[in-house]
């Protein structure tokens, strides 16, 4: 496990950890879905609603490619993979493997409808 908490490096660094960190899937699946799911995806969400009154529409296709699809990519990903760990592991409760498997059945659901919402775009 990724002690990205304790380091006594700048800023920059315990960012990129830890962002690494969630991609590998080495967070705990309720940080890697609770925070960098829920959470994140309701801050861009507000992000960009309040973008979308300040900026003309024209950009807010862009702003959701540029901001929203790498997020979504990202989160899926370590979500995913931690949750995959957890269900793979032997030692691991029944309980703890059927909530993955509920966070697995979730994150599919939000990628498909991702791709379906993205599909009116183009």
């Amino acid at each position: 496990m990724v002690r990205i908490y304790k380091t006594y490096m700048g800023g920059g660094v315990v960012l990129t950890k830890y962002l690494i960190a969630h991609w590998r899937g080495e967070l705990s699946l309720t940080k890697s879905a609770l925070f960098n799911g829920l959470l994140l995806y309701v801050a861009i969400i507000a992000a960009m609603s309040l973008i979308d009154m300040i900026l003309p529409t024209g950009l807010n296709v862009y702003s959701v490619l540029a901001v929203f699809l790498p997020w979504t990519v990202w989160a899926c990903v370590g979500i995913v993979r931690c949750a995959i760990k957890i269900v793979t592991a032997s030692e691991t409760p029944l309980f703890n493997k059927t909530i993955a498997v509920l966070i697995l059945i979730i994150v599919i659901a939000v990628v498909v409808l991702t791709i379906r919402d993205f599909l009116h775009f183009f």
